[in-house]
């Protein structure tokens, strides 16, 4: 019997490494108002905004061109300070609607008086102040015209009296911090405003998984009209131009909220989340996978459910990216097209799992609302193009004391490929133009770190090497091999591994192979990647022939002149050593006692917490054979023969790169694959084969 146990919540602490480097500056985009109200917001014609500003004078809202009550030179506190600013900014709306249509404006700003409620139990935060949709998306909950709903919220804000750098980097926490909770918490959400203020400066800011933008500074008392024009855009702007997705709807099912999606023609609801990590960054694919059920009903009849389970994946991923299906049709018609290892393709669903349907999504545009079109960045910015040298926005200012943590970005505001690398810069932080995409596949046995059974997860790896093969014979890299994407199960008594997340697979023989190349999984992308250079080169020129006979090779024609480092397959190989390495580490044999195990989890934090000592343990054979000399006795065979697989793969990194015309090679690796399957067959043959404890580590 398998239980899963805590031994000690796994949070990564980056502090002492952060400490050893010189400061980055980490940035966003800074862009001049006029682009702002471009790309980010709904078009307000002239004359509409001439019209409004004069009645907002006669009604005195506005009072010698500034805002009704506020004083810059106020002595009030920050509360009241700002307090006349959300009356102004209500009649803004309200006046601009009537000018429009005379409706019932659809959006409100309050200034909350408790943390807004959220989707997630464990979200607690109370933004300055909020604008939220007047009727609340919120099922089976609060009173319309109530913004206590963190899901209504289509803009956060933050006030500081004084400005200075220490408050602008409150500010800018908050702001950034409390957005990557909207966009976390929300699966409806697509992108997010927000506007901060320190006494009379303000910014603007957008938020989405390919942007973050803030204006440059304006004045609450010199820029009136600017604001105006940014409060009515909002007030005139539809659910898409909001942010809000209309492709997902949510629902009250039972005795929750549950999310339908549609894909395939199709609508899914969710009965878990499978995996949502990802989408805690602001910037990136923000993926979300679920299990869902199909939605057998129509629109407005009671909910009937179906039986069968899916997985289905919402992400973002680049414009110009194929589809994870794509990815799956090209492999499966390309088996050994670029290298025939006598595959049998009817087999090729035994180690992928199939794609029942993928689309990327489209909803009404936002430059033509009565028009459908792609869920893009190109779509959402309006065709505008952001600066490839934009200003930087620091986004903290303040120098950090000596001995303090130097790292400025906030917590959930970028992914992990932005995280310090040692060097002073100012480094801005952008990703590419992404589209919104969405894929159903089968439901397939259980993520490969959930099993624990030690011998089982031995014997995925080693089948997964075939699968692996059928990826080589098509040309194709995975390039995020991790425990995350290995799902388990057994048939017919046999162990059965199928490999799952083609986002990042590339062909090697592709025009675009270059761009994009650091891929992987925290703990399991292989060591070059992660550093982006080749770490055993020859050291002369002119390497023995006996040192590269097993690799037959011929040069792929020149793609990018510039490029100096590309993925392989032996990375692929390496990334499930690591995952091998990454099980001993992190697994204890039952009946261990609690100071046994503190030692190894020690060893752990020292292993995969630092790139540096994971490069250790792989190149320099006395540190890895040390480090696994320390795990438990039960485990001392499995860890003599994971040595040999680590000197191996430095045998085989050593010989590919003497080839003389490295990287620009196609490699023959068909022995490779064969080898690697032998040793990992043999780390099998000594695997403890009882019961084990898994501590609650993140993994990929």
């Amino acid at each position: 019997m398998y239980r899963l146990v805590q031994i000690e919540k796994f949070e990564p602490c980056f502090t002492s490494l952060v400490e050893e480097m010189e400061e980055v500056r980490a940035a966003v985009p800074q862009i001049e108002w006029e682009l702002f109200k471009k790309a980010c917001l709904p078009q307000v014609n002239q004359e509409h905004l001439d019209a409004l500003y004069s009645q907002l004078k006669v009604d005195g809202t506005l009072e010698d061109d500034t805002w009704r009550g506020f004083r810059s030179d106020s002595t009030q506190d920050e509360e009241n300070h700002y307090e006349p600013l959300v009356g102004c900014f209500n009649e803004v709306v309200a006046k601009s609607v009537a000018l429009q249509n005379g409706g019932k404006p659809r959006i409100v700003l309050k200034r909350p008086e408790h943390a807004l409620l959220s989707e997630n139990p464990d979200a607690s935060y109370k933004p300055d102040i909020v604008v939220g949709v007047a009727k609340t998306r919120y099922v089976g909950g609060l009173d319309e015209g109530s913004t206590g709903y963190e899901c209504d919220v289509v803009l956060l804000g933050e006030f500081e009296r004084s400005i200075k750098d220490r408050t602008v980097d409150e500010n800018v926490v908050k702001i950034t911090e409390n957005s990557a909770q909207v966009m976390f918490n929300d699966p409806t959400r697509r992108f997010i405003f927000g506007i901060t203020i320190e006494c009379t400066t303000i910014r603007l800011w957008f938020f989405s998984r390919s942007h973050i933008l803030v204006t440059h500074d304006l004045d609450l008392e010199v820029n009136v009209k600017d604001i105006v024009y940014f409060i009515a855009a909002l007030a005139s702007a539809i659910d898409e131009e909001l942010g809000f997705d209309s492709s997902v709807r949510r629902v009250w099912y039972g005795d929750g909220i549950h999310y339908q999606y549609r894909v395939g023609g199709k609508t899914y609801q969710t009965v878990r989340m499978v995996s949502g990590s990802k989408a805690r960054l602001v910037l990136g694919r923000g993926t979300r996978v679920w299990e869902v059920v199909e939605v057998l009903s129509g629109s407005g009849e009671p909910i009937q459910l179906g039986c069968r389970l899916f997985i289905l994946k919402d992400s973002w991923i680049p414009e110009d990216a194929p589809t994870e299906k794509e990815v799956l049709d090209s492999i499966y018609e390309r088996v050994n097209q670029y290298h025939d290892l006598g595959l049998d393709r009817s087999r090729f669903y035994d180690y992928f799992v199939k794609i029942e349907a993928c689309e990327r999504i489209c909803i009404n545009s936002t430059m033509d609302s009565e028009q459908l079109g792609l869920d893009s960045s190109t779509n959402f910015l309006r065709e505008e193009t952001i600066p490839d040298d934009p200003h930087a926005f620091l986004l903290r200012r303040k120098k950090v004391g000596s001995g303090s943590l130097q790292w400025e970005a906030p917590v959930g505001a970028l992914p992990g490929q932005f995280m310090p690398q040692g060097t002073s810069r100012i480094e801005i932080q952008m990703s590419r133009k992404r589209v919104h995409c969405r894929t159903l596949s089968e439901r397939f046995g259980m993520v490969l770190h959930e099993i624990t059974n030690h011998k089982m997860v031995l014997e995925a790896i080693t089948y997964m090497i075939t699968g692996m093969k059928f990826m080589y014979s098509a040309g194709y890299v995975h390039r995020d091999i991790s425990s995350g994407n290995l799902l388990v199960s057994i048939s017919q008594g046999n162990v059965v591994c199928k490999l799952i997340d083609l986002e990042c697979a590339k062909r090697m023989d592709e025009p675009t192979f270059y761009k994009d190349s650091k891929t992987g999984s925290p703990y399991f992308i292989a060591v070059e990647v992660e550093q982006g250079l080749y770490s055993f080169l020859p050291d002369d020129d002119n390497p023995s022939p006996d040192e590269v006979e097993c690799f037959e090779s011929t040069e792929f024609p020149a793609t990018d002149a510039s490029a100096t480092f590309r993925h392989n397959w032996l990375h692929d190989i390496e990334s499930l050593f690591w995952i091998v390495v990454y099980r001993l580490f992190s697994t204890y044999p039952d009946g261990k006692l609690v100071t046994s195990l503190r030692s190894n989890h020690e060893t752990f934090h020292k292993l995969f917490l630092s790139g540096q000592t994971r490069a250790s343990f792989l190149a320099n054979d006395q540190f890895r054979k040390t480090t696994l000399s320390q795990l438990p006795p039960e485990f001392h065979q499995e860890g003599q023969r994971i040595h040999n697989i680590g000197k191996a793969l430095k045998a085989q990194y050593r010989k590919i790169e003497a080839l003389p015309s490295f990287p620009r090679v196609k490699m023959d690796f068909g022995d490779v694959f064969d080898l690697f399957e032998q040793y990992f067959s043999k780390v099998l043959g000594v695997a403890f084969d009882g019961s084990v404890l898994v501590p609650i580590y993140s993994s990929g």
